[in-house]
This record gives structure tokens, sequence and C-alpha cells, in this order.
């Protein structure tokens, strides 16, 4: 179950607990991310990361709920959360393990659904972020 170890960020880990850059799986409107080996997972991680450091979600960690070790089920599911997972192609690996928990009622985006081409690399441009921030949010 949830390690509720204090972090070196001051955040008590998974209580949401701490300052406003915590991340946590315990609050509303929570962004999973793919962090999968191509450009389109790194774009993947990188807006969630962005979306939390400018507050329109708080980070949730996708792996931590693949292992078990945090229980997301019942808040995704809570009146009023919005929850966005992010997968980088469309093999839709964090929707998968979401599935396999038995994890509904969360928005899911894929990155190549915007008309990026999946590629074995881990550069892109920067500005690609911004532009998917404005689609997603707007």
């Amino acid at each position: 179950m949830a390690n509720n170890n204090t972090c070196s960020c001051s955040c008590n880990c998974n209580t949401g607990e701490g300052n406003d850059k915590c991340v946590t799986n315990l609050t509303k409107n929570k962004v999973y991310a793919c962090g999968g080996a191509s450009n389109v997972g790194m774009i993947s991680f990188e807006l969630a990361k962005t979306l939390h450091l400018e507050n329109h979600y708080k980070m949730g960690c996708a792996s931590g709920v693949a292992a078990g070790e945090f229980e997301v089920q019942n808040t995704i599911q809570q009146e009023g959360n919005q929850d966005l997972v992010i997968d980088g192609c469309p093999i839709s690996c964090v929707q998968k393990i979401f599935e396999q928990k038995g994890i509904e009622g969360f928005k899911h985006i894929i990155v190549t659904e915007f008309g990026i081409n999946k590629e074995a690399a881990f550069n892109f441009e920067p500005a690609t972020i911004k532009q998917l921030i404005d689609k997603i949010l707007h």
C-alpha cells in the first residue's frame, strides 16, 4: 500500500499535504502520463508535468497505480473529479493500466491524435507543449 513518508519537496507523499507543487493521487483533477521510450512518451510526460506546474492538474503516478501502490479508483470516481490520462500513442498503456485496475471516468487523450508522429527519439520542439495545452484546455 502507499508509503506516507515525507518527500524532499516537503510533501507528505500520497496524502496531498504539503506545498502546492506536491504530486498526489488523492486530489481532484489529477493527470497521469505515459513515459514511453519515444518522442510522444516524452511529450506526454512533459505535458503532464507542465499542466501540474501551471496548476491545471495535480500530477499522479501512473507507475504507482500499475504497481498497486496507490489507490486511485475511489478518488477518480468521486463527483466533480476530472482526471486526465495522457498516452503518447494508440497502444494506450496508461489507459490499459487504469482499465485493468477497474478505474473508470477519466478523460483520455493520445498525443499522436494531435498530428504528432511517433519516433524512436526523445527530442521534440518545446513549443509543442504549449500548443497541446492550448488544444486540451480550450
